[in-house]
């Protein structure tokens, strides 16, 4: 027997995890009639070394059925507009969009047009109800068929309840603040990458006599380290007007832990632990050099005005601050080469990030210290800005 497919649409955490769990619930209730195809599945996905856009246009192509997973952090993704789109083209497809954590107010075009659901047994009955019915190419099915979906629902819904409520829960409170760039009023316009974002600051820093700071959290780029930024930093600390930079890396122990995801190949041929320390012992290298490097550039000033904070937890974004100006560079979308950096609105998400930052570091280094009270006195100094 042919079996009746289901594309399920997802577009970032933690929607990627939902999405599995959905799809072993639909395999559950509905056993032996689905082939339910999650893009980020071991066990659905693409294969290793087949074209991804092939793959995906042919699984888009004989799926009559999309369901689409909403979450408030994947408002606006293109992601799901094409996917829903694509399984829209056919004649008899249905689509539906089923809210998480999302608020109905939040559905955008084109995705509003279609009948969403929310996340509740009532409505998932009716999401059963709903597959069913495109299976056997009806618009009526039988008493009997509906009971027996309530009944094998009824038996799996409170693990899957509580499944996808643990996987908001953990979420919510271990992700970073910058998930909530995707509210658009939270910032000014988008800059194509990271490294252009900090070239034209550090260009502009002799210009600028009024900067009081530059803060650079997460990350020491390429661009950090070359000798032409180090003596563009070092011009600018030597200024009268006593501005100060904070550079936040990761530490040794966190960059092993990086290790272990960036240098995934390289640790599966040579053995685990060794390998990722020898990659990490590369990037402290690197980090203690452009230390060296920025305080023979700034003489005596560097005592008073140049920090290097570590930060013993893994940095998945990018923070900088400029005088009272913050930029925002989020986490990769698994689904994107590309490197966004958000020049953020004056608003209640500068303070969430600043405390971000002071959670994300101890107070045992004087260089801590001096970052904690700087965050303060910015925090001071955006409040007389209103």
């Amino acid at each position: 027997m042919n079996k009746f497919n289901i594309f399920i649409s997802w577009s970032k955490s933690p929607a990627d995890n939902i999405a599995e769990e959905l799809a072993i619930l639909l395999n559950k209730v509905i056993p032996d009639e689905l082939n339910v195809y999650v893009s980020s599945s071991n066990n659905h996905g693409i294969d290793a070394g087949e074209n991804f856009h092939i793959a995906l246009n042919n699984e888009l192509n004989k799926s009559n059925f999309g369901i689409l997973v909403l979450t408030k952090y994947n408002i606006g993704a293109y992601w799901l507009m094409f996917e829903a789109g694509a399984i829209s083209k056919h004649k008899s497809s249905r689509v539906v969009p089923i809210l998480f954590d999302r608020d109905i107010q939040d559905i955008e075009s084109p995705i509003a047009g279609f009948n969403y659901i929310e996340f509740n047994k009532k409505d998932f009955k009716k999401l059963m109800t709903s597959i069913k019915k495109s299976i056997l190419k009806s618009e009526e099915i039988a008493l009997e068929n509906v009971q027996n979906l309530e009944m094998a629902l009824n038996s799996k819904w409170d693990k899957f309840f509580e499944k996808v409520n643990a996987i908001l829960k953990k979420y919510v409170e271990t992700i970073d603040p910058m998930s909530i760039i995707m509210n658009h009023s939270a910032y000014d316009f988008v800059l194509s990458k990271r490294e252009d974002h900090l070239l034209t600051l550090i260009n502009n820093l002799n210009n600028d006599k009024l900067s009081k700071r530059m803060i650079i959290f997460g990350g020491i780029s390429t661009l950090l380290r070359e000798e032409a930024t180090i003596k563009a930093f070092g011009r600018w600390l030597l200024q009268d007007h006593n501005p100060k930079i904070f550079i936040c890396h990761e530490t040794k122990e966190a960059l092993i832990e990086r290790s272990k995801y960036l240098h995934e190949d390289i640790i599966k041929q040579k053995g685990d632990k060794i390998e990722r320390e020898k990659q990490a012992e590369k990037k402290i290298n690197k980090i203690i050099e452009m230390k060296n490097n920025l305080i023979k550039h700034t003489a005596d000033v560097a005592k008073s005005r140049l920090f290097f904070v570590e930060v013993p937890n893994l940095i998945s974004s990018f923070i900088t601050i400029e005088g009272v100006m913050m930029y925002l560079t989020p986490a990769l979308d698994k689904r994107s080469s590309e490197t966004f950096t958000f020049k953020l609105k004056p608003s209640n998400l500068n303070e969430q990030l600043l405390d971000f930052i002071s959670n994300h570091i101890d107070y045992t280094t004087n260089d801590n210290i001096m970052l904690l009270e700087e965050i303060e006195i910015i925090k001071m100094e955006m409040e007389n800005l209103k």
